[in-house]
């Protein structure tokens, strides 16, 4: 809905020019006050009329001002002292707009409110709580205000108390010495004290600034003018460290961001890189669990250097050939060093292969990307199908095409990253590579439970069954999905979805025999039937091996596949297991 706003004249008449759309009209009809009311005289948006309002036609929005009433009351410490200075928030029960207050040093308030019905919060700098002595908003009761009426309350602080918390190693059972409760550290002794906390259910946040453990959230029920001790299980953390310099000159190098990516099958990382280097090129890379790992190497663009998998000796366009780094818990190991070259790029132009019409708005990416994260960090083509993917360092390079309606391909048309035409990129030089895409082979199914109850949305991704890379993605609705793939690939899928109570399961079909709860059932079968199609799994067929990690390419080992046909569609019904 589009925003506009006018005055009322002295005969309360309005007129303001909108755009044809659709709309709510709200009013503000108490003076020097926020508080709104939707036409017709409700307090509730999701009660409001909806105008609609086509080209050249004006609409008619009457209403009537709901009369007016108030709200007051009187606010103390808890051991009943007036509390001046304390902010009174009034809210409908659906959080909108009502009133504000502070008391006066008597602890007294008093707002003037449209009718209806409210709920109310107290705070005074980092307290806060709600009506009558609740913690949260849900909690909160709610207060009816009349016509013409004073509605009187009476509220005081909660009592408050302390949480004292010890924190250990899951796996030992050791004492942490270093962690912190927010902004309370245990500073080597083990224990942290927070005091001032209002008596209720509250949860604590704990971690450990050294990087050694990931954090936890506990919940503790804290008791007024007492002190609650809790013990919280730390869970253990891996670190790697690195140094990144120049290749040429070996001088360091700051503010490259170094990305761990679990060593086999990288999907681009849309989280945020927060492990960069500091001004003597250092970089310590975690928190992570334990396991193998290959590093990526991204410099700011303008920097001048180039992105680069980390290899034993410089950088590597081909993931294969990244240094596998493995990280044990309690450890901060050390990485290879990270030696930057001087950055290149690539041009082409994507099109569609039956048409050779240009495709605008195709994504060029070095990694698949997940949908919920938006497009990655490569290129995307202007109104021609024309892209330029700079800052790549001097190696070979696979890359990876997809646009709205064409399921990922691989440069050279292949349908995975290994099979790939590598494009070789010069220091300050332009290398070029074009795609012509192919819609591609529709893979389609329901996903449903064991009583044959269909999910109600999520995320289905179809991976390449040698790689693992994400190949084709769609968005469920009902139950049903749809989405696109190469023919001449084996593909098993993952998911993402939510039941009708908006319950989250994820996992992959067919499922990996370690994977438990809330995964697909019956690793085995597609619960699909003959004449739509269906197929069994094929079982994986194993990729090679990289040249110097030893690290196979089929991360997830997935006991099937599926083979994507040349004509289809390819109908993969799912069955997930929610109990």
């Amino acid at each position: 809905m589009e925003l506009s706003w006018a005055l009322t004249d002295d005969q309360g008449r309005y007129r303001m020019p909108v755009i044809p759309g659709r709309y709510h009209v709200e009013l503000q009809p108490i003076r020097d006050s926020y508080q709104t009311q939707y036409v017709p005289g409700t307090l509730d948006e999701t009660a409001a009329t909806a105008f609609e309002v086509g080209a050249g036609q004006e609409v008619t929005a009457d209403d009537r001002v709901l009369p007016t009433g108030h709200l007051a009351g009187r606010f103390t410490t808890a051991t009943g002292q007036p509390a001046a200075n304390v902010d009174v928030d009034v809210f409908t029960p659906r959080w909108g707009t009502g009133a504000w207050a502070r008391t006066d040093a008597a602890g007294n308030f008093d707002v003037t409110l449209l009718v209806g019905s409210y709920k109310m919060n107290f705070s005074a700098g980092e307290r806060l709580q709600y009506y009558r002595q609740k913690l949260t908003f849900e909690e909160a009761d709610t207060v009816t205000v009349e016509a013409g009426r004073t509605t009187s309350i009476n509220e005081s602080w909660l009592p408050t108390g302390s949480v004292r918390v010890k924190a250990v190693d899951s796996g030992t059972g050791a004492a942490v010495a270093n962690f912190c409760v927010s902004d309370t550290c245990s500073k080597g002794t083990g224990v942290a004290t927070v005091t001032g906390l209002a008596q209720g259910r509250h949860e604590i946040y704990v971690y450990a600034p050294n990087g050694d453990y990931f954090s936890a959230d506990q919940t503790v029920d804290v008791v007024g003018n007492q002190t609650v001790e809790v013990t919280v299980k730390l869970r253990p953390a891996a670190r790697i460290s690195t140094t990144v310099v120049d290749r040429a000159t070996g001088r360091a190098v700051a503010n490259v961001c170094v990305v761990p990516y679990r060593a086999g099958a990288p999907t681009y990382r849309a989280d945020g890189y927060g492990d960069c280097t500091d001004a003597a090129g250092k970089v310590t890379i975690g928190l992570l669990e334990a396991g193998s790992y290959q590093l990526y190497a991204d410099p700011r663009r303008e920097s001048g250097y180039g992105l680069q998998w980390v290899g034993a000796t410089g950088g590597t366009g081909d993931q294969r050939q990244a240094v596998t780094v493995t990280a044990g818990l309690r450890t901060l190991t050390a990485g290879p060093a990270i030696k930057l070259d001087k950055a290149g790029a690539i041009t082409g132009r994507v099109t569609d292969a039956g048409t050779n019409a240009p495709l605008v708005g195709a994504n060029v990416n070095l990694l698949t990307v997940h949908p919920g994260v938006g497009a990655g960090d490569g290129a995307e083509t202007d109104s021609t199908g024309r892209y330029r993917f700079d800052g790549l360092g001097p190696y070979e390079w696979p890359l990876v095409f997809d646009a709205h309606g064409y399921p990922a391909m691989w440069s050279g048309g292949a349908t995975n990253r290994y099979d790939a035409t590598r494009v070789k990129v010069t220091a300050g030089g332009t290398a070029s590579q074009d795609a012509a895409l192919r819609v591609g082979t529709e893979v389609t199914g329901a996903v449903k439970d064991k009583s044959g109850t269909p999910f109600g949305s999520g995320y289905i991704l179809a991976h390449n069954s040698v790689t693992g890379d994400i190949v084709g993605s769609c968005w469920m609705d009902d139950g049903h999905y749809s989405l696109r793939a190469l023919a001449g690939q084996s593909v098993y899928l993952t998911y993402d979805v939510f039941d009708a109570n908006d319950r989250q399961y994820s996992g992959q079909w067919p499922a990996a025999p370690s994977m438990r709860g809330g995964v697909a059932s019956d690793p085995g079968a597609t619960g699909a039937a003959g004449p739509r199609g269906a197929v069994s799994p094929a079982p994986a067929r194993p990729g090679p091996r990289p040249a110097g990690g030893g690290v196979p390419n089929q991360p997830w080992q997935s006991p099937g596949s599926f083979p994507v046909p040349a004509n289809g569609p390819l109908v993969i019904d799912i069955t997930i297991q929610t109990n």
